[in-house]
């Protein structure tokens, strides 16, 4: 009895330390233009051919649904047509380049937008907004329990997420060419995708030890049991790799451009290979597929 109560007790610790991170979800209310509801009416304001902003028009506020701009930089006002501009569709910086932008005090929600973007140098946020905050070259919500996007601009080789972040977006960090290595603290329960894309001088990311649902080894970030690899940093300056046996799926992407490593042993229990998994590893030419494999998908090499 008292060796069955023991089996219990410690299927229930296991299940603790491996808890799931949350989906990467879209939280905010205006999540796309083309799935906001009807009523408006269309505005465009092109600023004498320097930057064009289009507009949904309600007859309350108003959503900013898509920018186009030179590398001069934009300014969001803060009402349009005598509204104010309180949200920004996810589509309105898609694929876009910027020496900044400037985020009124009238906006309450962001969605994804900043994630579309393609790289910016200043993210700029009014004193005055109460829905989000700038702070260390980085763009928060007000209550600092999530990171929307870190800027370009950022220039120090490391960077220490806030104890207070749950959440880190969608391509938060993306294009961030000087950081080498990213600290993550324990109450971080939800990492989106590709949030740590095109930071080609990433050597190495650190979970803290207090972490749930995520871990670190050796600079490579897992989820909490270690059986999904999410991320081998690109710089890291090792020419072969042995994937641990814990793991059983290699993440989307987990060691695109990759240019050091040369060689990767797989571990016993890998099942699934994600998607461009391993594309753009010039130097990878050594590697044996393990007979626990089930399944491998598009674009992996």
């Amino acid at each position: 009895m008292k060796a069955r109560i023991l089996s219990i007790a410690l299927s229930a610790l296991i299940s603790a330390a491996c808890l799931s991170p949350a989906a990467d979800r879209l939280s905010a209310e205006a999540v796309s233009k083309w799935e906001l509801e009807g009523g408006y009416t269309e505005y465009s304001d092109h600023n004498d051919g320097e930057y064009g902003l289009d507009y949904y028009i309600y007859p309350d506020h108003a959503v900013l649904v898509q920018a186009t701009w030179d590398w001069s930089g934009i300014i969001i006002p803060e009402t349009v047509n005598g509204v104010p501009v309180t949200a920004i569709a996810d589509e309105a910086f898609m694929g876009q380049t910027s020496s900044y932008i400037e985020i009124p005090s009238t906006v309450t929600d962001l969605g994804n937008s900043l994630s579309a973007l393609a790289t910016t140098l200043t993210l700029e946020v009014d004193p005055g907004n109460k829905s989000y905050i700038n702070t260390g070259d980085a763009v928060y919500t007000s209550d600092m329990k999530e990171l929307v996007r870190c800027s370009s601009f950022y220039e120090g080789k490391e960077f220490t997420i806030p104890d207070t972040v749950e959440k880190i977006d969608a391509n938060a960090f993306y294009g961030i060419e000087s950081i080498e290595k990213i600290n993550i603290p324990a109450s971080v329960s939800e990492i989106g995708n590709s949030a740590f894309s095109g930071c080609k001088n990433l050597q190495s990311i650190e979970v803290d030890g207090d972490n749930k649902y995520y871990s670190s080894a050796d600079g490579v970030l897992f989820n909490k049991c270690m059986d999904i690899l999410y991320l081998y940093p690109r710089a890291n300056s090792n020419t072969s790799y042995t994937i641990p046996d814990s793991v059983k799926e290699i993440y989307d992407e987990a060691f695109s451009f990759c240019d050091n490593l040369e060689t990767v042993s797989f571990g016993s229990s890998v099942e699934v290979i994600g998607y461009s998994a391993f594309s753009a590893c010039d130097k990878l030419n050594n590697i044996v597929l393990p007979d626990s494999l089930e399944e491998i998908k598009d674009f992996a090499f």
